[in-house]
């Protein structure tokens, strides 16, 4: 199942305590935190792996000079005995500032696999996708150890994240670890279940400690994490990946799928999707096959070695080929369509997979791929009742769906999203960002009606959702 990830659709993000929107302290500074600047929020500097420790003197960021008259200072060591100077926490044998960190692994520690729905196992236990979007226990394949889900033997897949290395073989730095673990005496766990679990000002937030913030103060996260908020009033000090230094030279224009997801079944066998792309220049793309999951009476089942093996991929008329890759050249500004077939496999009644599309200049997109022998089954996923359901013109819509003037007649606004979805003229990118929109009522924000239908005209007889746009918000 795939991860979420974590930014909303739906979700507004302002940094606090991003260390590129602090305000330049000096000619020489780019940042606060770094080597020879002003301290971060909460007096912390800037650690980088293979740099040298830092500690905040007198409000700025210095190198550590540990020695009889500076004991216990951050980075000085703290092991055998040693204490930390006050408002310092002795974490992996090192003096560290006291931001509320968990200092030691959970006695019990617990596995959690991302989620977006129930999951309903063979036998026919349910599996619960909390609020958090998280449940319980380890997935395709892998098994739980000293709260992580790895690979048995503790095998990194090929083509591992650097995250999921992390996980395997331990961590120096919250970043290294997934969202909903901190980092902890060399290794990633999930450190609460609930604020009472926490230290200090920290509360629970996805199974792990974090300061919270607001987007309104800028000065509130330790260096090394930002604000990230969801709903534009609330957000939690979330740890980021220190910068190299370099800046990517710009992708001479972008690229697009017209889908996110091919559905096969035993009628439906073949699929296409499109490539587009907005570059002045001839370029090459690679379709690659990622991974692919068998479900049986054992649940689901990673495969990573020779994946979808049996599905063909052709760019337009050229030729057919089953293999792992497929390189196709698109004109300027061009499309090519990608057809997929050979989806039954006999020996598999249900499968999903991955497929990336992948360009040298413009990054990578990932397109979800699933087949089903038999449309009747259990159903997985959840279910959302609305109490206040509006259906004035709905029967009329339903017997000649064709028609747009009866759409527009319809009294329910969810119901004209989604016929606009079927009839195309909507994204199914929009169309979700509307469901989310649904499920977290955030069209009744108060951020969200103020600008509804446009900035300084606001109408309490139109409703609008966030989608990324440009605007940052659409109307139902």
């Amino acid at each position: 199942m795939r991860s979420l990830t974590l930014v909303l659709a739906i979700g507004l993000i302002a940094a606090c305590g991003d260390l590129s929107e602090y305000e330049t302290p000096a000619p020489d500074c780019a940042v606060k935190g770094e080597e020879g600047c002003p301290c971060a929020p909460k007096n912390t500097c800037r650690q980088k792996e293979g740099g040298p420790r830092l500690a905040c003197v007198e409000g700025v960021c210095e190198a550590v000079l540990c020695n009889e008259d500076n004991p216990g200072e951050v980075g000085c060591l703290c092991a055998d005995g040693k204490p930390c100077a006050e408002g310092r926490v002795c974490v992996r044998g090192v003096c560290e500032v006291d931001t509320g960190q968990t200092l030691r692994p959970p006695a019990d520690p617990k596995c959690y696999t991302p989620c977006s729905g129930d999951y309903v196992a063979p036998d026919g236990t349910v599996i619960r996708c909390d609020r958090d979007g998280l449940m319980p226990g380890c997935f395709d394949g892998k098994i739980c150890r000293n709260g992580s889900c790895i690979l048995p033997q503790g095998k990194v897949p090929t083509g591992a994240s650097s995250l999921e290395q992390s996980v395997t073989e331990g961590c120096s730095f919250d970043h290294e670890c997934p969202d909903f673990q901190s980092c902890i005496d060399g290794a990633c766990y999930s450190d609460c279940e609930s604020d009472a679990d926490c230290n200090g000002s920290r509360v629970c937030h996805r199974k792990a400690c974090r300061n919270p913030c607001s987007p309104s103060d800028t000065d509130t996260c330790e260096a090394g994490t930002a604000c990230v908020t969801v709903d534009g009033s609330q957000g939690f000090c979330m740890p980021v990946a220190p910068s190299d230094g370099s800046t990517p030279p710009p992708a001479d224009g972008e690229f697009q799928l017209d889908r996110t997801v091919v559905e096969f079944d035993a009628r439906t066998t073949t699929g296409s999707f499109s490539i587009t792309h907005t570059s002045a220049q001839v370029q090459r793309f690679v379709v690659r096959k990622l991974v692919h999951r068998e479900y049986g009476s054992k649940g689901p089942v990673r495969i990573e070695e020779n994946p979808l093996h049996w599905l063909t991929m052709q760019a337009g008329e050229g030729e057919a080929v089953t293999g792992p890759e497929l390189v196709v050249d698109v004109e300027p500004e061009g499309q090519v369509e990608i057809h997929l077939s050979d989806a039954d496999n006999s020996a598999l009644d249900r499968w999903s997979g991955e497929l990336e599309v992948w360009n040298e200049e413009m990054g990578s997109r990932v397109l979800d791929l699933s087949f089903a022998r038999s449309p009747e089954g259990r159903w997985i996923g959840s279910m959302y009742y609305f109490g206040n359901f509006p259906d004035a013109g709905l029967e009329d819509w339903i017997a000649n769906k064709d028609s747009d003037a009866l759409l527009r007649a319809v009294g329910n606004a969810f119901i004209r999203r989604w016929g606009a979805l079927r009839n195309r003229r909507i994204s199914l990118d929009e169309f979700e960002a509307a469901v989310t929109a649904m499920k977290t009522e955030s069209w009744k924000w108060e951020s969200v009606r103020e600008r509804c239908p446009r900035i300084g005209a606001p109408d309490p007889y139109v409703g609008c959702y966030l989608y990324d746009n440009g605007d940052g918000i659409a109307i139902f």
